[in-house]
């Protein structure tokens, strides 16, 4: 029994000997470098360890934080209280946070989300913030308590840049429903040059119609972000007046993706200024309201750096010059080392299956319907043949949930680049 108790009190004592270094490494090779439920527990353990487990785990317990501002415990990775949990030291550990279910249905929500600015401004060493109202549409009851609530999301983000240790690295506001850059909130977004400075991501997802109101508010914060890398934009409305252009030009813009937006040609034309930095383009049912697709292609068979393009706008296919200049585009393209290009074809009817075509040298991905392939030549074959693409055999395959296809494939790498 008194060798037991000896060998117990050795072990305590050889744990209490290991470098803090040796403890971080050991905390994390346990949760694998994951933040799940079940590495939760694990952290928790650790933190009962002692002293040196306890920084090595709590450390990684509060990197990603999920506040749900409608229940608090029930799904957050980490149940706390904002006012608390903005004193706490653990604060200083906090890289990832995401905040969802901001409704405003009551004068309590809108109190609760008073503490969010406070929350913000005491985060030292936040990376990543992600703002999503997905759950539901939020119940505004006026325009006055609309405003209200853009009012306190803007002060949030000028709170955290107020902080001089500010160093936001990715932005992402998904649904909000309400224009929170229309042009009536363009002078607030001015104040977000600080939070902008040195932002690297930028993702906006509403569900606003095309030809609705303009976020146009968006760029004019975004002309402060002098470092940004990839931006993601999806249902901003009908843009009227200048967009891309108040992008800063020396920017190293490397990746860009735009969904269900009404523009001009002249701002896509605009994107030139990045011909030498851009590597990724998506452009996702995108209409013009002046200017022709043609110009459009013809500008981007001089982008360098262009290693993947991705098209689906059903509606260009039918102007014989917009089919050559893309043709010319992708010719072009390849020729500056394009590795793959994606075109999905609409037939004026539901498509079925996809279809890919392998190149020898390259990747080269087109999409259509099932008949177009067994009844006649799919014009994307056609026009691959004439751009000077060999090409192998058509592997058809289920297309049955084409846009959940899509976005998963267009989605994931931006879940890599916030871990």
């Amino acid at each position: 029994m008194a060798d037991k108790t000896r060998m117990a009190r050795n072990k305590r004592a050889c744990i209490r000997d290991l470098p803090q270094e040796l403890c971080d490494k050991i905390t994390e090779e346990a949760i694998n470098k994951t933040v799940n439920k079940v590495t939760i527990h694990t952290l928790r353990a650790l933190c009962r360890v002692n002293e040196q487990f306890y920084r090595s785990a709590t450390r990684l317990l509060y990197r990603r934080v999920h506040l749900d501002f409608e229940d608090r415990g029930r799904s957050s990775l980490t149940p706390i209280s904002i006012d608390k949990f903005s004193l706490s030291p653990h604060r200083r550990s906090v890289r990832h946070l995401m905040i969802t279910c901001l409704r405003i249905r009551d004068d309590n929500a809108m109190v609760r989300l008073q503490e969010l600015p406070i929350l913000l401004a005491r985060l030292p060493g936040l990376r990543s913030l992600s703002i999503s109202l997905a759950r539901s549409k939020p119940v505004i009851g006026s325009l006055s308590k609309e405003r209200e609530f853009v009012n306190v999301l803007h002060q949030s983000l000028q709170a955290y840049g107020a902080n001089e240790d500010s160093n936001l690295d990715t932005l992402r506001i998904f649904n909000p429903h309400i224009p929170l850059f229309d042009s009536e909130a363009i002078h607030d977004t001015f104040n977000l040059s600080r939070v902008m400075l040195s932002l690297r991501r930028f993702e906006y997802v509403d569900q606003i119609p095309m030809d609705k109101k303009a976020q146009i508010g968006i760029f004019h914060a975004l002309q402060h972000a002098q470092k940004i890398e990839q931006i993601k934009l999806e249902s901003l409305g009908r843009l009227q007046e200048a967009s891309f252009s108040l992008l800063p030009d020396n920017a190293p813009l490397r990746r860009l993706e735009l969904t269900s937006i009404t523009l001009r040609a002249s701002d896509l034309l605009a994107l030139s200024k990045f011909k030498n930095v851009l590597e990724y383009l998506s452009l996702d049912h995108i209409s013009l309201t002046e200017g022709s697709w043609a110009e459009v292609f013809h500008s981007l068979s001089t982008y360098t750096c262009l290693a993947y393009i991705e098209f689906y706008c059903y509606h260009l296919w039918h102007d014989p010059q917009t089919r050559f200049a893309m043709d010319a585009c992708m010719q072009c393209c390849r020729k500056l080392g394009l590795r793959a290009i994606s075109r999905e074809w609409s037939w004026g009817r539901e498509r079925t299956c996809s279809q890919y075509v392998w190149d020898r040298e390259d990747w080269v991905v087109c999409s259509g319907p099932d008949d177009a392939y067994t009844s006649l030549t799919p014009p994307g074959n056609l026009h691959l043949r004439q751009s000077g693409l060999q090409l192998l055999p058509l592997e058809i395959t289920s297309y049955a949930q084409t846009n959940e296809e899509r976005r998963y494939y267009k989605d994931e790498s931006w879940d890599n680049w916030s871990s």
